[in-house]
């Protein structure tokens, strides 16, 4: 259903986009930003045990993963004499690589995180991080032009390629996982995650002044989570996929941003982000090494990011 929905709306958007640059009388805006800042991430997820008791029977988190990010953003902007509305397209990407971070992993015989029989902490400061996003609609100018407002539907991908590694046994028995105090150098695991799907959301601009530019936005995103992970020192579980989540989710991305009109070309924007995405209930599928397969319930993943970011953008109108 929400893969027709989502058809639909695009469809309608590619038609109204095309209308309204068909007669479009002039284009005020055609920029181009290139960015570059800093970015923090929390990621966690937790898992069931088949039978569903302990309701947490294994839980990951990364915390304060640092992160180094560069990105761009393009709009486009063409008017009409005739209609109230101007045509607003954006487009945004970025990369990230992580560069510090700590993982904990920790692991359950009793209800509600009770009777931890196992946790490690390792280095989580590898990877990347990338996201994507695409929107249109329509922007409508009030008080003289100095606000303008744009309803946007769009379409986003979110990837996140965690590692674990450089291990400690924090808690152990001995027997069933190694004992307190023991190092795993040879932890080298993965978990890569992919958020993408539909949004809905609202770009504001507010001149306070002839040079100066208050802009802000605000998109709630209803997606489909889907992530692999390779747990390189379980011997029992399949690699290079020894199991996958997969899940409905929802996100909210926010974004204030201050504008400097350094010429008619030429700005320079300070930005701050801020995004929260949690998914439903899922699945967790495990791949063992003899080839057996195994399927329990995923319970959350959740997802945090702020990022402050500098840019400097061109326009050709």
């Amino acid at each position: 259903m929400k893969s027709r929905i989502f058809v639909t709306l695009c469809a309608l958007a590619v038609v109204l986009f095309s209308v309204g640059l068909s007669w479009a009388d002039s284009f005020t805006e055609l920029s181009f930003s290139l960015e570059s800042g800093i970015r923090e991430d929390s990621l966690d997820w937790n898992i069931a045990d088949s039978d569903g008791s302990p309701n947490v029977l294994s839980e990951l988190e990364w915390d304060d993963l640092e992160i180094y990010q560069v990105g761009f953003t393009s709009k486009l902007i063409a008017e009409n004499g005739k209609v109230p509305f101007a045509t607003y397209i954006r487009l945004k990407a970025d990369y990230g690589w992580i560069t510090d971070g700590e993982v904990r992993d920790s692991d359950y015989l009793g209800d509600n995180r009770t009777e931890e029989f196992s946790r490690s902490i390792s280095d989580g400061g590898d990877g990347e991080v990338w996201d994507a996003s695409i929107g249109g609609g329509f922007q409508f100018s009030f008080f003289n032009d100095r606000l303008k407002v744009a309803p946007l539907i769009g379409y986003s991908q979110h990837q996140q390629d965690l590692s674990m590694e450089d291990g400690l046994q924090v808690i152990g028995d001995g027997v069933v996982v190694p004992v307190a105090g023991t190092a795993m150098p040879d932890l080298n695991s993965s978990y890569d995650t992919e958020w993408h799907g539909p949004w809905i959301g609202v770009d504001v601009v507010f001149a306070l002044g002839a040079r100066l530019l208050l802009e802000g936005s605000f998109e709630y995103h209803d997606v489909n989570y889907d992530a692999e992970a390779n747990w390189n020192l379980r011997e029992d579980f399949a690699h290079p996929k020894s199991f996958d989540h997969e899940a409905d989710a929802e996100g909210i991305v926010t974004e204030c941003a201050l504008t400097f009109l350094l010429s008619n070309h030429w700005k320079l924007t300070g930005k701050a982000s801020y995004s929260n995405w949690e998914t439903d209930d899922g699945d967790d599928t495990t791949y063992f090494s003899d080839g057996s397969v195994a399927v329990t319930k995923l319970n959350e993943v959740n997802w945090e990011s702020y990022s402050l970011m500098l840019g400097l953008s061109y326009d050709f109108f």
